[in-house]
């Protein structure tokens, strides 16, 4: 489901059911980053209960850090991220 829509960002949201229950995952997709655009996912990831990102790369972990988000769970495909 589509949560945050715009003309720089796209932001998903997708519940996926696991062995603790449902989890719901974040995929954003950015095309210009900006002030703004940081502004938005900030607030955005503020306004919700709780969400998980999969860092599968360095440089995503990072950008994971700087927007709030907590190192979770390292699992065999990255490090789980989570928001909240």
């Amino acid at each position: 489901m589509v949560v945050v829509s715009d003309h720089d960002i796209l932001i998903r949201v997708e519940p996926v059911q696991a062995k603790d229950g449902v989890f719901t995952f974040l995929h954003c997709e950015v095309l210009e980053w900006n002030k703004t655009t940081r502004q938005k996912c900030i607030d955005f990831l503020q306004s919700i209960n709780r969400a998980y990102v999969l860092a599968d790369n360095p440089k995503l972990l990072k950008f994971c850090k700087l927007l709030g988000g907590k190192p979770y769970k390292t699992i065999s495909r990255g490090t789980l991220v989570r928001f909240n």
